[in-house]
């Protein structure tokens, strides 16, 4: 995740040490640049579980979604990390995070459960979009009513979470990963191919395929730079 001030901001595992008995703490790690990519610092989250997905407001503030339906807050940059939500009746972890405010913070496990708080993550709510079993949803919202969540289909919600309609029509596959620079124009990539839309999520043309590799996350800059 590339922040405002120039920040960038990648999640990374050691799951294998800690099956292996070699670890049992700081499981996941981010790893941060402040020059572009030219050098990096390791921040250790000092959590026992692995994590799937972050997502930071600012340099400060940011939200780690992990295994067995967890989230946790930081407000120092990822030195330290609060839990704030836990479902012990929920197996599957949480697979995208999404603030656009600081304020509002919704997330998606791989069931299709939406989670939402409008508190900063004090009181949360959620809703069952779909029934799945551990799919690799990803969600982005671009305020605090006008969302997006994608996976095995594409879904679209204009009051925070409480409701969502399946719009997409053209949809090939699946996604791992979408983002958005406004409620019309946004990105997605899955498999091995690059998609684009430019009437929010309705319609969707192919932009590149792969005959080699494929994608698990991109970050839209503005239209034009990705």
């Amino acid at each position: 995740q590339r922040l405002p001030r120039g920040r960038i901001l990648a999640l990374g595992s050691r799951d294998a040490a800690k099956r292996a008995g070699i670890i049992s703490d700081s499981v996941s790690f981010i790893l941060k640049s402040d020059d572009a990519g030219s050098t990096w610092d390791t921040l250790w989250c000092g959590l026992p579980y692995k994590a799937q997905t972050f997502s930071f407001f600012n340099d400060s503030v940011g939200w780690l979604g992990t295994e067995l339906d967890r989230i946790y807050k930081t407000t120092d940059g990822g030195v330290s990390w609060r839990l704030q939500y836990s479902d012990s009746s929920q197996k599957y972890p949480i697979k995208s995070l999404s603030s656009p405010d600081g304020i509002n913070i919704f997330a998606v496990n791989g069931s299709g459960r939406v989670l939402s708080s409008t508190d900063g993550g004090q009181h949360w709510q959620f809703i069952q979009v779909d029934q799945y079993s551990n799919y690799s949803f990803t969600i982005r919202f671009l305020n605090s009513t006008k969302g997006f969540l994608a996976g095995p289909d594409f879904w679209v919600t204009t009051n925070g979470g409480s409701t969502w309609k399946r719009v997409s029509k053209s949809l090939k596959g699946s996604f791992s990963k979408i983002d958005f620079v406004s409620k019309n124009i946004g990105m997605g990539v899955g498999g091995n191919s690059i998609y684009k839309t430019l009437d929010g999520g309705h319609s969707w043309n192919v932009l590149f395929t792969s005959s080699s590799q494929s994608f698990s996350g991109l970050d839209m800059l503005d239209s034009l730079h990705v």
